[in-house]
C-alpha cells in the first residue's frame, strides 16, 4: 500500500528494488553487464557472490503464495526461527512483530536486503 499526501493506493512493487537474480557461467558476466540497466554483479570484494538456491526457492515459495509480502530492513538483531509448518516449511528467518502481528524476516545475505511474511507463531521454532 502506498501512501501519498491525497491518496492510498495498492501497487505492485518488486521485491527487490534493483536487482535482478540471473543464474550464468562466468563467463557469460560480459553479456549480462552489457545488458541495458545493468550497473554491476553482486561482489564481496572480488569475488561475484551467488545466493544459495535454498534462498531464491524462498523467495519464490513466498511470491508463489499470493499473500502481502513487505520488504524489511535487514535485521541485525532478533529471533531466529525455522518455519515447520505450512507451506513455507524449512524456511529460516528471524521473527519480527508488526501491530500484534507475527511475521517472519527472511534474510537474503548476500545483497543485504530481506523481506518479511505474516506467519502463525506456532509454525515457528527457535534454532
Amino acid at each position: 500500500m502506498r501512501v501519498w499526501s491525497d491518496r492510498k493506493k495498492k501497487v505492485r512493487e518488486p521485491l527487490f528494488r534493483g536487482y535482478v537474480f540471473v543464474r550464468i557461467d562466468l563467463a557469460e558476466r560480459l553479456s549480462v553487464l552489457q545488458t541495458v540497466g545493468v550497473v554491476k554483479l553482486v561482489t564481496a570484494g572480488k569475488r561475484i557472490s551467488a545466493i544459495p538456491d535454498e534462498q531464491i526457492d524462498w523467495i519464490r515459495a513466498v511470491v508463489d503464495l499470493k499473500v502481502p509480502v513487505e520488504r524489511d530492513t535487514y535485521p541485525n538483531v532478533g529471533q531466529k526461527v525455522q518455519v515447520i509448518g505450512g507451506p513455507l516449511t524449512g524456511l529460516n528467518g528471524t521473527v519480527s512483530t508488526i501491530k500484534s502481528r507475527t511475521r517472519i524476516v527472511v534474510g537474503i545475505e548476500t545483497i543485504s536486503q530481506a523481506f518479511s511474511v505474516e506467519i502463525r507463531p506456532d509454525f515457528l521454532k527457535l534454532v
